[in-house]
């Protein structure tokens, strides 16, 4: 079973880059995917040519991965400023957002996994110890660190029953990578039992990095005069990160009955067809884009339509309700951001429950999974006309938020060994 699983991971990464390949002709994405991993090794060579500092290899598969590996990353050039940071991203959605990310020294795409491309990697950094984070498992990159003896740490890991590590009959191969980290830093604690139940006990219950990262950002948010002129003295709703099916349920349930609510507006994609599709289903509202609203009386606006990057988590400082997108597509995103603000935070119903603060936090009464448009709208209502009522679901999404224990320091605490 174990060289059948081989064989399958092989095959499924070899159709995996054929796809992306075949792709890449017509999608923007794929293109940067593809386009991306063109000479990342003949870059990385200029870049680290005469490098005499120890290096620290931390990588992400995406921007969300990036937000909890992102803490770690900030205390190591913190508490060890002599080591450098290789930051390596899987998908474009991370790197082309956080290519220039001040606290790393070197970034790109991950190399496609092959044995030589790993070996190669690894060559050339030399990493002193390497960070990857919740659930990326390259058979090539792990077992080239292996063999040049560099300890590798999963942070922020969450583990699920349904998962291949955990199928008695064919789950040897995907067990086996299991060997090549030196420490699981696991969420909670089913993921540090399923581990444990085959045979892991290498495991700490630290919690989610990303606890640490959105209290920073709360405690240090940017100011944004747009967004404050815009709010004035009204109620304002901040949708975060939202896909079409979010901005379906959201456009219909405030059609009418919220005389005043501010709206803004930030999708997960900014092209320009997704900000039309966006400007279509808010058609009965007075909406400006946050690019074109320098110098203009924003008091007459009720949507302010956010075309940038970087500036969502600060926006929702200003917010009184959030709704954070993904929930009826593929996952919902970050609950965590507006959550941190003691503020009501809801959500689509359908993809919440494998994320775990999603989850926690609607069981704790701070988050609040909707249906559709009808019953979002019953919600608001309630906690439109009752502010003690709103008030109160919002300490509850602050203080699971701050309930949390501080994870990186923990985390480095045990990496010290390695690093000093």
């Amino acid at each position: 079973m174990y060289i059948l699983g081989k064989l399958l991971y092989k095959a499924g990464l070899m159709s995996y880059w054929a796809l992306i390949k075949f792709a890449s002709i017509f999608h923007a994405k794929a293109q940067q995917f593809v386009q991306g991993r063109k000479e990342i090794f003949t870059k990385l060579e200029v870049e680290v040519k005469g490098n005499q500092s120890p290096i620290v290899w931390v990588h992400c598969a995406s921007l969300g991965e990036f937000e909890q590996g992102r803490p770690v990353i900030e205390q190591i050039k913190k508490q060890y400023p002599s080591y450098k940071i290789l930051l390596t991203f899987f998908s474009p959605s991370g790197y082309e957002v956080q290519k220039n990310y001040p606290h790393a020294d070197f970034i790109c795409y991950l190399p496609y996994d092959s044995a030589a491309n790993a070996q190669r990697l690894v060559e050339i950094i030399r990493p002193k110890l390497a960070f990857f984070v919740k659930y990326e498992f390259w058979y090539y990159h792990l077992k080239a660190l292996h063999r040049k003896n560099v300890p590798v740490m999963l942070i922020s890991a969450f583990f699920r029953e349904n998962q291949l590590f955990f199928k008695k009959n064919y789950g040897a191969f995907y067990r086996s990578l299991l060997n090549y980290f030196e420490h699981f830093f696991v969420q909670d604690e089913n993921s540090a039992h399923l581990l444990k139940q085959i045979g892991y006990d290498n495991v700490t219950v630290v919690g989610d990095t990303r606890f640490d990262q959105v209290k920073k950002i709360a405690e240090s948010r940017k100011s944004l005069q747009l967004v404050e002129q815009f709010k004035g003295d009204k109620s304002l709703l901040v949708m975060g990160s939202s896909w079409p099916e979010d901005v379906a349920v959201v456009s219909e349930a405030l059609k009418n009955d919220f005389q005043g609510l501010k709206i803004i507006v930030a999708p997960h994609e900014i092209a320009e067809a997704n900000l039309q599709k966006t400007e279509q289903a808010f058609s009965g509202k007075k909406m400006i884009r946050y690019s074109q609203a320098e110098g203009l009386d924003l008091a007459g606006y009720d949507m302010l339509l956010i075309d940038n990057i970087g500036l969502l988590s600060s926006i929702y400082g200003y917010a009184d309700y959030a709704f954070v997108g993904g929930g009826y597509k593929q996952g919902v995103h970050n609950t965590l951001e507006p959550a941190v603000f003691g503020i009501p935070v809801f959500y689509g119903d359908q993809y919440y429950t494998q994320w775990r603060e999603a989850d926690e936090l609607a069981r704790q009464g701070g988050g609040l999974p909707v249906k559709n448009a009808v019953h979002f709208k019953e919600k608001m209502l309630v906690f439109f006309h009752q502010p003690l009522e709103k008030e109160k679901t919002g300490r509850k999404a602050r203080a699971y938020v701050y309930g949390q224990k501080d994870v990186k320091d923990q985390i480095l605490d045990y990496c010290s060994k390695y690093l000093n």
